[in-house]
């Protein structure tokens, strides 16, 4: 079993992070339309985030997310894809390209779990 406190390690599938309630609006692009909407995080792990939106995406929709973080100065562009859906309700799965992406998701996630 590989060390997930090296957030370079793969995870093994079923592994999921913490979550945690937060409240805040975030922009995305449908990757496949190019078609942008507004969303609002609900929770957050390091592994992705719960979001309602009033459009209903598919899952295994590919979209690309700018998370300005409460209290941060700049957006953090990442892409993600839907995972679940249930009516306005959307599950996304981050899919880091860097591991500076998941660095600043998890100082977040250290921000606010105290």
């Amino acid at each position: 079993m590989p060390d997930i406190s090296n957030s370079g390690d793969i995870r093994t599938f079923g592994f999921r992070s913490p979550r945690f309630s937060v409240n805040f609006n975030f922009s995305l692009e449908v990757v496949p339309s190019g078609e942008r909407c507004e969303a609002v995080c609900t929770d957050i792990s390091e592994d992705g985030l719960a979001a309602d939106l009033l459009q209903k995406l598919p899952v295994k929709t590919q979209v690309t997310m700018w998370l300005l973080f409460p209290g941060g100065t700049a957006p953090l562009r990442i892409e993600a894809s839907v995972e679940y859906r249930h009516d306005r309700k959307h599950g996304f799965n981050f899919l880091y390209s860097s591991l500076e992406e998941r660095a600043q998701v998890q100082a977040f996630i250290r921000s606010i779990s105290g």
